[in-house]
């Protein structure tokens, strides 16, 4: 005969199921919260997270207290109508905080499959014994207590819960490490109330329980604790925090933060779109090896530019760094990023326009000029020597009556490129006016300008230009003029002059001949 129960024990076992009651109807104060927070994207999978508890634990708090194997049945079949759905809607909050993105549909309907045929398992086990293949009951001091023989499917579900709460952890945890701010102390309490749950369901599910009471609900009372604190002092349904996260990563101008060692701590669309290298499994570590890395965190102002190489071409940046403080102390610093192409394209467009000839591509002679008179600074500081060439197409006027306007202006434009083909890199070219181009070559003497110069009339001589059919020839003369030392009353205005009394002489001695200035 069962002996009676200990006034001591029937408390206990009161106490056990009160409290899970308790923490069931805490749970049922989650979800009606949920529904009255607007604008956030975490509500909806917190609030089913929550509601799927409540039911859980309320339905195992009675099932504590039945007295026969039918109320237990029952209460069984009412407790999948929650357990199963946790872990489902624990994946969906998972991947809506620490992604910072919604589930997809058919994610959705795959991870649902199993909590669906678990609540069906449930209600039809009499007549298959796939989830219980039994479920008996055993008197300790007066209580009922259940036992139950695991079918095929509950190794299955547990398998299946196991795997997305050991996701869910890690995520949290990754967030938690490498996530800074409000966030960062949000993850940590979701995680640590995420850990008691399958904690204890471990000792359940291993027969170390005592009594084989199921200590999972136990685990969520537990897990409760740190949701309330997640939630309502640091308020992570907040919509303001929503809204933040929707703005910071909606917003245009890409954002790139980092920590005080420089690594990856947040960034935005626009910024994976600037740099296609970023993905949310580099938050925490450092960036990328690359010259465009080096050159944006090797800069030492806070404002700056930088050109980037796609495969479609170069794009503009203009960078504004901000350095973030806690307490006084840098933590980190964030990089607002624009990508200012249109304007710089424009820009670089007009001053194209400001310094270049439209027709030869050579410097005008606004922009000749100016560069010409840098070089004599340079060559006048480290007395070196310097030549200017004056090039006239030679009986120019002829060629345009003759072959119309279009066709001198293709002769000016070959006439360039070969100029330009012949001299070095750091020689100096531009259209002088009209017909006319002026070249300046620093460091040589009058043989190396003489000789350059024969080399390009020579060039010229031999260019056949087809225009329209028929083949056009003309020549080039040159006036070179030099100075061996840049003494204060050699300007470029008189190298100027010198070279064209030469190219006046090549002129009048019968044109296509290069002449060097001879101070009488």
């Amino acid at each position: 005969m069962q002996a009676a129960s200990s006034p001591s024990e029937d408390f206990m076992f009161d106490l056990l199921s009160y409290l899970l009651l308790i923490v069931g109807i805490a749970f049922l104060f989650l979800f009606f919260y949920c529904l009255t927070v607007r604008g956030s994207s975490l509500a909806l999978p917190f609030s089913l997270i929550c509601v799927s508890a409540a039911i859980y634990i309320v339905g195992y708090s009675f099932e504590l207290r039945a007295d026969d194997l039918e109320t237990i049945r029952f209460f069984l079949k009412l407790e999948y109508f929650g357990v199963p759905f946790i872990s489902a809607f624990w994946l969906f909050f998972t991947i809506r905080f620490c992604k910072r993105k919604s589930p997809s549909t058919v994610l959705i309907l795959i991870v649902m499959i199993f909590p669906l045929l678990s609540l069906f398992f449930s209600v039809t086990n009499e007549y298959h014994n796939l989830l219980y293949e039994d479920i008996t009951t055993f008197l300790h001091n007066g209580n009922l207590l259940v036992i139950l023989h695991k079918g095929p499917w509950y190794y299955v579900q547990v398998v299946y819960a196991y795997l997305i709460q050991f996701y869910s952890i890690a995520s949290f945890y990754k967030i938690w490490k490498k996530d800074r701010f409000q966030r960062k102390t949000q993850a940590y309490y979701i995680f640590v109330g995420s850990l008691w749950p399958i904690i204890f369901s471990s000792i359940y599910f291993f027969g170390l329980s005592p009594l084989a009471i199921d200590l999972t609900p136990y685990g969520l009372s537990i897990s409760a604790v740190f949701f309330f604190i997640a939630l309502f002092r640091y308020r992570f349904l907040d919509l303001n925090e929503t809204v933040k996260d929707i703005t910071f990563m909606e917003i245009n101008e890409g954002i790139l933060v980092l920590d005080e060692k420089q690594h990856l701590v947040e960034y935005n669309k626009a910024a994976s779109k600037i740099f296609p290298w970023l993905e949310r499994n580099q938050i925490g570590s450092a960036l990328i090896d690359s010259p465009v890395v080096r050159e944006i965190l090797g800069q030492s102002i806070d404002f700056f530019e930088i050109a980037i190489p796609y495969k479609s071409g170069l794009r503009y940046y203009e960078f504004r760094k901000t350095q973030l403080k806690e307490k006084r102390r840098p933590v980190g610093s964030v990089y607002f990023i624009q990508d200012i192409t249109n304007q710089k394209e424009l820009f670089l467009t007009m001053k194209d326009m400001a310094s270049y000839d439209p027709l030869t591509k050579l410097f005008n002679r606004r922009k000749l000029f100016e560069e010409a008179e840098k070089e004599m600074q340079r060559s006048r500081r480290y007395r070196r020597k310097i030549s200017v060439l004056m090039a006239d197409v030679d009986d120019f006027k002829n060629i345009n009556d003759r072959y119309g306007h279009q066709a001198g202006d293709e002769i000016l434009r070959r006439t360039a490129e070969v100029c330009k083909e012949r001299l070095r890199s750091t020689d100096i070219i531009g259209r002088y006016g009209g017909e006319e181009f002026m070249m300046l070559l620093p460091d040589a003497d009058i043989e190396n300008a003489c000789s350059i110069a024969e080399e390009i009339r020579r060039h010229i001589e031999a260019m056949v230009i087809r225009y329209n059919e028929v083949p056009i020839t003309t020549t080039l003369s040159i006036g070179v003029s030099t100075a061996a030392e840049l003494t204060s009353d050699i300007t470029l205005e008189v190298l100027i002059h010198n070279a064209d009394v030469a190219l006046y002489q090549a002129k009048a001695e019968g044109k296509n001949r290069v002449v060097s200035f001879r101070q009488d």
